[in-house]
């Protein structure tokens, strides 16, 4: 298609490793604060399944999960 004409791999590996490394990071808290405060066996499960519920509810509840869609696309 002619889009890219070049491309940097170096800054792409970077990106990649500094974006997994924060990753990591911001996950230490979380992980603290769902399996081992919460004691949530599966907290990605859980979270997983409140999106399904919502999504069959509709309505209101769905708003919420646009809502959060587009603030975290942003």
């Amino acid at each position: 298609m002619g889009y890219w004409e070049s491309f940097n791999y170096l800054e792409t590996t970077l990106i990649a490793i500094f974006g997994g490394v924060l990753g990591v990071l911001f996950t230490i808290p979380l992980r603290k604060a769902l399996i081992v405060k919460e004691k949530l066996a599966f907290p990605e499960g859980v979270a997983t399944a409140e999106v399904l519920k919502t999504g069959e509810k509709g309505g209101d509840s769905i708003k919420y999960l646009i809502i959060g869609s587009l603030l975290g696309a942003l």
